[in-house]
């Protein structure tokens, strides 16, 4: 009996042991069962295409079922990963997952984690702080937009980083830069993401002793920054074996030698390239730069110089131009050297400059633009690593009718300067020249050169244009046709010879300058006649010239002697005529100077002037303006106390004014020893109208005179006198007419 209780029983605990196990699976639950896959055990959990929902709807839920089923999910998972501890295996698929679960972090003996195309936006801190075993880590496919510092630190039996197919734009400098942390990272994804910019950690982790592959393919790296200040010197890695492969192909990369920033010298980044390494796969290069938009310039220049010498180098394989268009899409390798051009600024205006490291010149064409004159400033190159740069300049068909010092015509290889005004040769500009080799003048105006330019040596010079100017083959450059005979069969090649003729003299017209005879430079006599009587013209007139400047002169600079002893007054004249004054002077002054101020009044009155004194002469409720107007002149005693009273200031500024309306001078100042004529000490109108005006200094013993040659030649009054006596002889010639008509009306009575 005992026995068939113990059976029953142990069939009963089978049978709900079974049952309990059918009704306990996870995979079965409302939660999971729509998943497309589901697998649940103790080492692993693998989930794939839970809820089929867009991360569009996950993030903004229009229903509020679709909100409970993901709270749900986000729960029921939480709760699965808390209740297995000892899950190795960790992968999510295709789900609407938007946080990591918290309970990961109790994941202590987790390999692999893989959450992947689900819709994670952040990974928390510190998730990975107790996983020291894991060994695989994979994020693709979620929107991650930023790697924080401190992320993975801990991690030191991590394999591989998988970040691909997210929206990363930045990586805080700590992440990947220590080269104690990821001591086994081997493998490390960040393609198809938003990266424009990269650090030195690139360089930081390549440098291990196994193998490392840093995947940046497809993102939007334009440039590299060196915020750690890391760099490779040649002599620290001489031991070390590379054996890595960084992947940069189709991101937006201008110039390969970007990179050079992690290099301190050009010598390092050769020693860099030219080492072996073993990081090769399917013969990919060590780094990859395949599908950037490089612009085939002159910046990369040497880079590339020394990889087409050094066949071993495979950074450039499969690099192809982006701009400019003329070698769009051309293999870098099957450029020429000499192709490689940099676009320079500052350029003339319209102008075309251009930096070319093959034939170390600097090219600058501005033909065609109308040019009066040489630009005053040029380009200078770019590449520091050609200290022997030259200039190609190419001035041709302008309107440049002299040649102007320029520095770089100092340093300049070809300078052409034909269909030009060019009227003269200054030699001085050249003088510095010694790279010159070739020149290029025909099609000027240029009837003769320096004779200083048979002495100037010009060491490299080989070709030198001289043809279509009209030349002139007289007496005085007889020396024309040796010189080009010299050039001719000296080194220099003088190109279009025959066409090299003469302009003058008339009988000479026409003629190439190599047939002209030696006795046919001979002076000719009609020219040598004219010009004697051209000479018996010129010189009386010039001397008669000359003695009219100088009896102005005298008379200019004693003009108030002559005026004080002769009473003649040559210059300076204006006696107001034809406007309405009351007075001949109008006296200005501070109220301490009142007592010098009457004594010239009483001097000016004594000549017969009329003077309006302000104390004296004033109408009360009358402006300022109107007696300055209707004075001929305005005398002011310029003393210190002057230039601190506002009111005489306001009638300096007053009849400035009408200095200026009147356009004469009209102004007298009598400036005293108190005052100094500084810019500190006067108003700005006044120090202008000192500094560019003659006053009268009162230390002077002629001061007076001075003062009466600056006045009117004529007072009022005796204007006034003469009127009334041309009016009086008017009325007395009326009166006799008069008194006559009446007489003989009389007698005829």
């Amino acid at each position: 009996m005992f026995k068939k209780f113990i059976i029953f029983s142990i069939w009963v605990f089978m049978i709900w042991n079974l049952c309990l196990g059918q009704s306990t699976d996870p995979c079965s639950s409302d939660i999971f069962k729509n998943c497309v896959e589901c697998q649940m055990h103790e080492s692993y959990i693998y989930l794939y295409g839970c809820l089929n929902y867009t991360c569009q709807i996950v993030e903004n839920p229009i229903l509020d079922e679709t909100k409970q089923k993901i709270k749900q999910f986000e729960n029921g998972l939480q709760d699965i990963i808390s209740s297995r501890r000892n899950v190795k295996t960790l992968v999510i698929k295709n789900s609407p997952l938007t946080i990591i679960p918290s309970a990961v972090r109790n994941l202590v003996n987790i390999i692999e984690l893989r959450i992947e195309r689900c819709c994670l936006k952040l990974i928390p801190e510190g998730l990975f702080s107790g996983l020291q075993s894991l060994k695989n880590l994979s994020f693709e496919g979620n929107q991650i937009n930023h790697l924080q510092s401190g992320l993975f630190d801990g991690l030191n039996n991590l394999v591989s980083i998988n970040l691909r197919s997210n929206e990363i734009n930045g990586i805080d400098d700590d992440v990947f830069s220590n080269e104690n942390d990821l001591p086994s990272l081997t493998t490390l994804d960040l393609s198809y993401n938003n990266l424009t910019s990269v650090d030195a950690w690139i360089f930081i982790r390549l440098f291990s002793m196994r193998f490392v592959y840093i995947n940046l393919r497809f993102n939007k790296i334009n440039s590299f920054t060196n915020r750690k200040k890391w760099f490779y010197v040649c002599e620290n890695f001489i031991n070390r074996t590379f054996n890595f492969q960084l992947s940069l192909y189709r991101n937006e990369l201008k110039h390969i030698s970007d990179l050079l920033i992690f290099f301190p010298k050009f010598d390092d980044a050769i020693c860099f390239f030219k080492r072996q390494s073993l990081g090769h796969r399917q013969g990919h290069p060590v780094i990859e730069l395949a599908e950037n938009a490089i612009t085939c310039d002159c910046i990369d220049y040497d880079l590339i110089t020394f990889a087409t010498k050094d066949q071993a180098v495979a950074i450039l394989d499969g690099v192809r131009c982006r701009s400019p268009p003329r070698h769009m899409y051309s293999k870098l390798f099957q450029i020429p050297l000499s192709e490689f051009q940099c676009e320079l600024t500052p350029c003339p205006d319209a102008c075309q400059c251009a930096e070319i490291p093959f034939y170390e010149s600097i090219y600058v064409n501005c033909s065609s633009k109308q040019l009066k004159t040489l630009p005053p400033l040029l380009p200078t190159k770019t590449n520091l690593n050609h200290s022997r740069y030259h200039y190609n300049l190419t001035f041709s068909r302008n309107m440049i009718s002299s040649m102007d010092d320029r520095f770089y015509l100092s340093s300049t290889t070809v300078l052409d300067l034909s269909y030009n005004e060019l009227n003269q040769f200054d030699l001085s500009t050249l003088m510095f020249s010694t790279t010159l080799e070739e020149l290029y003048l025909h099609s000027n105006n240029l009837v003769s050169v320096p004779p200083e330019f048979l002495q100037k040596s010009f060491p490299k010079l080989k070709v030198l244009t001289l043809h279509d100017n009209p030349w002139d083959c007289s007496y005085e450059n007889k020396f024309l046709k040796s010189w080009m005979m010299s050039l001719k069969n000296g080194n220099v090649s003088l190109l279009h010879e025959n066409s090299i003729l003469c302009r003058t003299p008339t009988r000479l017209s026409g003629k190439s300058i190599f047939f002209v005879k030696d006795e046919e430079f001979a002076n000719d006599p009609k020219i040598n006649y004219r010009n004697r009587v051209i000479l018996c013209i010129l010189i009386p007139l010039f001397a008669i010239e000359i003695f009219a400047l100088a009896i102005f002169l005298i008379l200019k600079k004693f003009k108030v002697k002559l005026y004080t002893y002769l009473n003649i007054h040559p210059f300076d004249r204006d006696e107001c005529t034809d406007e309405y004054m009351e007075y001949d002077a109008f006296i200005s002054c501070a109220f301490s100077d009142r007592c010098r101020a009457i004594e010239l009044v009483s001097t000016l009155e004594n000549r017969g002037y009329k003077v309006c004194y302000p104390e004296r002469d004033f109408i009360p409720g009358e402006p300022t303006t109107s007696f300055v107007s209707k004075s001929r002149r305005v005398i002011y005693l310029l003393t210190l106390d002057f230039v601190n009273t506002p009111r005489c200031l306001f009638e300096f500024q007053i009849s400035l004014q009408r200095n200026l309306e009147v356009k004469h001078k009209r102004i007298i100042v009598l400036l005293d020893s108190s005052l100094k004529v500084d810019q500190k000490l006067l108003p700005n109108d006044m120090f202008n109208f000192l500094t560019t005006h003659h006053c009268i200094d009162l230390l002077k013993n002629n001061w007076t005179n001075q003062l009466f040659y600056s006045l009117p030649i004529k007072p009022l009054r005796r204007l006034i006198n003469e009127k009334d006596a041309i009016n009086n002889n008017c009325i007395f010639i009326i009166k006799q007419i008069f008194h006559l008509n009446f007489y003989k009306l009389s007698f005829m009575k």
